[in-house]
C-alpha cells in the first residue's frame, strides 16, 4: 500500500514538473489514450506469457484479464499525472509573469 501511495506521488509531481517546464497546454487525452493503450497491450503480452504456464482456456482469461487491469492501472495513473500536469500548467502561468 505504501509503494503504490508513492507512485502515484512521484506521478503528481512528475506532471506538475511536466506541465510546468513545457510551453503551452498539454494534450491531455493523447496522454490518456496513449496510456490505455501502453497497459492493454503490456497486460495482453504478460497474460499470454502467463498463460504459457497454464492449460487451454485459462491462457485466453489470463490473457484478457491482464490485459484489462492493467488497461484500468495506466489510466488511473495516467490520471494522477494529468492532474500534475494541470497543476504545472496553473503554476507557469502565474508564476512565469
Amino acid at each position: 500500500m505504501v509503494l503504490g501511495g508513492l507512485t502515484g506521488l512521484v506521478l503528481l509531481i512528475t506532471g506538475v514538473l511536466y506541465g510546468y517546464s513545457r510551453a503551452g497546454k498539454e494534450d491531455r487525452m493523447g496522454i490518456l489514450k496513449k496510456a490505455g493503450i501502453a497497459g492493454l497491450a503490456v497486460g495482453v503480452v504478460l497474460g499470454l506469457v502467463f498463460g504459457l504456464v497454464m492449460p487451454g482456456i485459462l491462457a485466453i482469461a489470463s490473457a484478457v484479464g491482464a490485459g484489462i487491469g492493467l488497461a484500468i492501472i495506466a489510466i488511473i495513473y495516467a490520471l494522477i499525472f494529468v492532474v500534475g500536469t494541470v497543476i504545472g500548467d496553473f503554476l507557469e502561468e502565474n508564476l512565469k509573469k
